[in-house]
């Protein structure tokens, strides 16, 4: 487990080095013992450290000044006078495919899409069973120390992969299929079932796109003819991941 110095250290690295966090003042506070005072090195941008010890009544803090011309200072969020900086949504991808039906083919393209999914740094979302696709799905993610999120039908979480980390019960049944969608940035359909087409049909009524996993003629040219812009057929999980990449970039 990292320690707490190391931990904010890392966390300092990412706010200077990263062009995502444009703010002028960032005032990060943490309490530290004594011993745990944090050290930097020198930026090419200004940083203005100030420390506290624990005795005080002011938390310790560390204080970096970044200074841009394009920063609005509007955009800046104030929580309880105190400056954040802005944080940069996680991207989901929502992994649906048939349960008990699931073929052979579609766990091995569902475990390494899973894979991939972590390997890129994005959270994997499925229906969170342990079985058929959601279970290689979260599998594969987890091979790779990914985020897994399940949406779960029941009121508990019996009959869940083991590999899910977030766990959301809904109590909802086959309507949760309408989360799985709705909180997904990607949708990728590897295989096909009832519930994978409920899926993608919610999918492409919400104007969201969905990447077909499957080999099965008749349903690609099905989803093909309600939504033509929004339908992507890949043969395999790398194709996949490519036109995953292609949708983001094009949707910023």
């Amino acid at each position: 487990m990292l320690s707490r110095k190391l931990a904010i250290e890392m966390a300092i690295a990412s706010f200077l080095d990263s062009e995502a966090f444009s703010f002028e003042d960032c005032l990060l506070s943490q309490r530290l013992k004594e011993s745990e005072r944090v050290e930097f090195p020198q930026k090419k941008i200004g940083c203005d450290r100030q420390f506290y010890n624990q005795k005080s009544e002011i938390p310790s803090c560390i204080r970096v000044n970044l200074r841009s011309s394009a920063v609005k200072k509007e955009r800046d969020p104030y929580i309880n006078n105190t400056i954040l900086p802005q944080t940069m949504k996680k991207i989901i991808i929502g992994i649906m495919g048939p349960g008990e039906s699931a073929t052979s083919t579609d766990l091995e393209n569902a475990y390494l899409l899973g894979q991939l999914i972590a390997e890129a740094g994005w959270i994997l979302l499925t229906g969170g069973r342990n079985v058929g696709v959601m279970d290689a799905a979260n599998k594969g993610a987890k091979s790779a120390n990914g985020l897994t999120v399940g949406i779960l039908p029941g009121n508990d979480t019996r009959g869940i992969s083991e590999s899910v980390d977030i766990a959301i019960v809904t109590a909802m049944g086959n309507a949760r299929n309408n989360i799985n969608i709705l909180s997904s940035d990607v949708i990728i359909a590897c295989g096909m079932g009832t519930g994978t087409a409920s899926e993608i049909a919610l999918a492409l009524k919400a104007n969201k796109q969905v990447i077909l996993l499957n080999h099965s003629a008749e349903s690609q040219l099905f989803f093909k003819d309600l939504a033509q812009f929004n339908i992507f057929v890949v043969n395999n999980a790398v194709e996949a991941m490519n036109q995953v990449r292609e949708i983001l970039v094009n949707s910023r």
